[in-house]
């Protein structure tokens, strides 16, 4: 009986024996654990900071991206309203301009109603006399610069004549500053019709604005 005790006395007691976990151990495995966690923390903080960085310069780069387009396109907008305005101010510059030398022409040819107003390479149609029409034409020769014309002759009379034709020029004012005789026109039969060319002689150095072709014959 005495045996029997003993034997029950020697059996290991809950907590101990194997299977059983002694404090020691279990109290180290805590603190690999957290330290564990620690370690795995302390490696995540430069990631998370490189993160943070990159979000913060991205941001930074969208904020001036965008205020560089909204500043361009406010500069862009200035520009084409200035842009307009100026349109706006040449228009009537050029609508003035108009004005005015529609008003100087008409006192140029209420003083001299027989100036044309001249214009480059155009025909221009006259029919009067024996002139048909005349076209001029600008010449340059280094800093100079001449007026060159071709002109239509025509013999619309009944009788065979021998034209005599001046072209002459005038300045803005009416002012005659040039003026050339046409050379070499034949005896001409009626029906006769002929074109000569020749160069207008400048007596004054001015822009020629206005013209005149006299014709007569003997």
């Amino acid at each position: 009986m005495n045996n029997l005790n003993n034997a029950e006395g020697e059996q290991p007691s809950a907590g101990t024996g194997v299977g059983a976990e002694s404090p020691g151990r279990s109290a180290s495995r805590r603190h690999g654990s957290r330290h564990r966690s620690r370690h795995s923390s302390r490696s995540l903080l430069p990631v998370i900071a490189l993160t943070a960085v990159g979000a913060v310069a991205v941001i930074s780069l969208l904020l001036y991206l965008f205020g560089t387009i909204a500043r361009y396109s406010s500069e862009n907008n200035l520009q084409r309203a200035e842009l307009g305005q100026k349109d706006s101010e040449l228009r009537d510059l050029r609508a003035e301009l108009k004005q005015v030398t529609a008003e100087f022409d008409a006192l140029v040819k209420e003083r001299l109603p027989n100036l044309k107003r001249l214009e480059h390479d155009k025909v221009i149609p006259l029919n009067q006399g024996y002139v048909r029409n005349i076209l001029f034409t600008e010449t340059h020769s280094g800093d100079s610069i001449g007026y060159e014309y071709r002109v239509v002759v025509e013999n619309n009379h009944s009788r065979p004549v021998m034209p005599e034709i001046r072209v002459l020029l005038f300045d803005r004012t009416g002012v005659q500053i040039g003026g050339a005789s046409v050379e070499g026109v034949p005896m001409m039969r009626t029906g006769d019709s002929e074109s000569f060319s020749g160069e207008v002689d400048l007596m004054i150095d001015a822009v020629p604005e206005y013209f005149h072709v006299e014709s007569r014959s003997d």
